[in-house]
């Protein structure tokens, strides 16, 4: 039962000696290894944090490719009816929306 839980004594210390032996060469590669691996997580969460946005020329139909992105427009913007596009959009699914002209836009 207790393997389920983190306890001091199922767990790594990642925590790095005052001054390493660089000279141990298993060391270094281990240590290189969580390091890249430790950058590639930060660089892969560090994209949810950028929302691609792609600029419109003219009125725009929301569609299911839209969702995460950034749309700008300086004019309307429809986001159709499930009935009439045959799907729906998932609970929780953004679309973000700037106005890019200096008056008011539509959405509907």
């Amino acid at each position: 039962m207790a393997e389920n839980f983190i306890t001091p004594s199922n767990t790594i210390d990642l925590r790095l000696p005052q001054s390493p032996d660089v000279t141990d060469t298993v060391l270094f590669r281990e240590l290189s290894i969580i390091y890249t691996a430790l950058r590639q997580l930060h660089n892969s969460v560090d994209k949810f944090f950028d929302i691609p946005a792609e600029q419109q020329t003219g009125p725009y139909n929301i569609n299911y490719l839209d969702r995460g992105k950034t749309i700008q427009t300086e004019y309307d913007v429809n986001i159709p009816k499930e009935s009439d596009i045959g799907y729906k959009f998932p609970l929780g699914a953004t679309i973000s929306i700037i106005n890019t002209s200096n008056s008011t836009i539509n959405i509907t």
